[in-house]
């Protein structure tokens, strides 16, 4: 079933692994070395905008399987 993501919510670290269907430990990583999506830090936790996973989540559209992602400038 699709996700509905909200421009304008921000959620929590949590609700974007779900969303990207990975585990939160992979998004921790990721976040470390090579993550495509920015994010929002209060104190201790991590937040990622609505509109940051959808321009995120359109970097990674591909059209063909010879095809690469782009890069984020």
């Amino acid at each position: 079933m699709p996700v509905k993501i909200d421009p304008d919510a921000l959620y929590s670290e949590a609700e974007f692994a779900a969303i990207v269907r990975k585990k939160p430990d992979t998004i921790r990583r990721e976040r470390c070395t090579e993550s495509r999506f920015p994010f929002i830090k209060y104190g201790r936790r991590v937040f990622y905008r609505g509109s940051d996973i959808l321009a995120g989540l359109e970097v990674g559209l591909m059209k063909s399987t010879s095809d690469t992602p782009s890069t984020r400038p």
